[in-house]
């Protein structure tokens, strides 16, 4: 992805966060995700997790019971955050190093956006 190297994550990231509790049903889930047109919601587990449309993909290609199950059910495990300050070209390299379609942005431990594919694609677009 070619970026500008000193453009901050800040100026490219989605706020606010969307969080879910980690007892969530994926059907709420699904509907927080579908209101607020994003893919991926912050589990508020310890440690915080991720849940993302390829995780929902995921779970019905296996033929699991959606409607049974909670986010705490498919999320993934965060495996890394990244800073607001922190250049895009840093944040898309971490990304394709965690094979990872988004990253929350964390400032002092504290969620503050989330970056992901798609932001960096319509940042390349203006």
């Amino acid at each position: 992805m070619n970026v500008e190297s000193d453009v901050p994550v800040r100026e490219c990231m989605s706020t606010p966060v969307e969080t879910v509790a980690t007892e969530t049903s994926l059907v709420e889930a699904a509907q927080t995700m579908r209101n607020a047109s994003i893919s991926a919601l912050v589990v508020m587990s310890e440690p915080r997790s991720i849940v993302t449309s390829t995780d929902f993909v995921d779970a019905v290609a296996k033929e699991r019971d959606v409607t049974s199950l909670s986010t705490a059910d498919i999320s993934t495990a965060v495996v890394t955050t990244v800073e607001p300050d922190l250049p895009l070209t840093q944040a898309a390299a971490t990304m394709t190093r965690h094979d990872s379609s988004h990253l929350p942005v964390a400032e002092a431990g504290e969620l503050v956006g989330m970056l992901s594919k798609t932001d960096l694609a319509r940042y390349q677009e203006d």
